[in-house]
């Protein structure tokens, strides 16, 4: 890009390489970022030569992670959550089907049996590449799967941060299961809806039959003032 300068909001999941960091006349907004730890080193590596993409605003941090790496290496941060957070509420549907969304096979029995009888089984994880193979394609894969969640989801059973943070946003049910793969990028649930552990699923401890959607319209109105507000801010230093 080599054009007039623009604001460019950054909202993800960063990354194993260098690549992501957008360089002149671009101006990173950084709202709702995790920062896994190749891309860490990356940014400490930078940060020590001045390169002051990261430090000219505040960063919106998804997670708590990621919100104490920017301090420890003095950069201002605050807890944004998910923007995937912020998706509409839906209206009144026939929801009638249970999802199991990226729950290891070997794990269904675990789930009570009268919920499996009527469940779907998706890898939402499993994106085949050769058919979706350019960003377009990607989208429209994503659209459908949420549309396929918010027209007929009458539970979903997860531990996918990103069916999770939109199905609860769109006021499904939802049961979040943390295996132990990427704990420290959950935080962004926390003191929304349960997170269970590995061993309250094999233990029984979870409740599959009166699992509430939580009300967070309020949440999302704070979110989307808080973006609003930063883009103000973000903008107030361009020409």
């Amino acid at each position: 890009y080599n054009d007039k300068p623009v604001l460019l909001p950054m909202q993800g999941y960063f990354s194993d390489s260098k690549f992501f960091l957008p360089v002149f006349p671009i101006t990173p907004l950084w709202i709702g970022v995790h920062l896994n730890y190749k891309a860490r080193d990356v940014i400490t590596k930078l940060v020590e030569t001045n390169y002051d993409y990261f430090c000219s605003l505040d960063i919106g941090c998804r997670d708590i992670s990621t919100k104490d790496f920017f301090e420890s290496i003095g950069i201002k941060s605050y807890f944004s959550r998910c923007m995937t957070l912020t998706f509409p509420k839906r209206g009144k549907v026939n929801a009638d089907t249970v999802f199991i969304v990226d729950v290891p096979n070997k794990l269904h029995k675990y789930i009570p049996a009268k919920i499996r009888k009527f469940s779907v089984i998706k890898k939402q994880r499993a994106v085949p590449f050769r058919k979706y193979s350019t960003p377009e394609k990607r989208l429209e894969i994503s659209e459908k799967t949420l549309n396929l969640y918010r027209e007929t989801a009458s539970l979903v059973i997860t531990s996918a941060l990103h069916c999770a943070c939109p199905c609860i946003a769109m006021g499904i049910p939802v049961v979040f299961i943390d295996f132990g793969w990427s704990s420290n990028r959950f935080s962004c649930l926390k003191n929304i809806i349960p997170i269970y552990s590995k061993s309250d699923f094999l233990n029984g401890d979870i409740d599959f039959f009166n699992v509430l959607s939580p009300n967070i319209e309020s949440l999302k109105d704070l979110m989307i003032q808080n973006f609003k507000l930063s883009l103000v801010d973000a903008t107030s230093g361009l020409n």
